[in-house]
């Protein structure tokens, strides 16, 4: 736990751990006793609590991210390296884009994902869940893939909310960048929960079980596809590990 006066905030000593490593990892140059680790720890806490509300689950489904093994095959098989929507709470690498990098960026945040240039590189995208976010993050990868010659890539989850069609699934669908897409179907696949900070690793609420479905795309400019191939046992191997838990 950590507290100040009369404000306690639990989390999980794995996470503890995880956090510190982040800061010193951002900050060892210029504070290598991590002096200011607590107080940077304490306002980080302080501003997802609010963010995610009082309830023992908010932020459940909203904070969610994709299970480790996911990671794990797309930084094996495709170099990715950064996530564009993460938070210091669910990241699973040190370089991310997060929603409040004022006090993220001590932990490893490169900003906002809608203010972030990617020229080229590998990364995760999983956008939040709403419309407004997701559709501006299609058309913002259409634009990063048509200016770039570097190679680029980008595996983007978003759930499958066709009826009625989404924008964001218009864009991609008829992307001339897309190299491989599946989806999911409800209740048949998992994503790590929201609250994954205040519960140990072993605890059974670690994972959720998405109640929809999860379309996802590969989208690639030609130097990006010809860097990082993608075939059809690679989105196999990607959608198999996504349903086992």
């Amino acid at each position: 736990p950590t507290e100040h006066l009369s404000h306690r905030l639990e989390f999980s000593v794995c996470h503890h751990r995880k956090l510190r490593e982040l800061y010193q990892h951002q900050c060892g140059k210029v504070d290598p006793d991590a002096t200011y680790f607590p107080a940077a720890l304490f306002s980080l806490l302080c501003r997802y609590d609010t963010f995610f509300g009082p309830g023992m689950y908010e932020g459940t489904a909203f904070h969610a991210a994709a299970p480790e093994a996911v990671f794990s095959l797309l930084h094996s098989r495709l170099q990715v390296h950064q996530e564009g929507f993460a938070s210091p709470l669910n990241c699973f690498f040190r370089r991310f884009c997060s929603a409040f990098p004022d006090i993220d960026v001590y932990f490893g945040s490169r900003g906002s994902f809608f203010d972030f240039q990617f020229v080229s590189g590998s990364f995760e995208v999983g956008p939040p869940y709403t419309s407004e976010v997701m559709d501006a993050t299609a058309l913002k990868l259409e634009e990063a893939l048509a200016g770039s010659a570097q190679p680029l890539s980008f595996v983007v989850f978003v759930p499958e909310w066709r009826e009625p069609p989404s924008n964001y699934h218009l864009v991609m669908d008829k992307s001339a960048f897309l190299r491989g897409t599946f989806l999911c179907s409800p209740r048949q696949h998992f994503y790590v929960s929201g609250t994954q900070f205040r519960v140990e690793p072993t605890d059974k609420d670690r994972y959720w079980t998405c109640p929809h479905g999860t379309r996802v795309y590969v989208l690639q400019n030609a130097a990006g596809a010809e860097k990082w191939p993608v075939d059809k046992p690679f989105l196999q191997k990607l959608e198999q590990i996504m349903t086992t838990n």
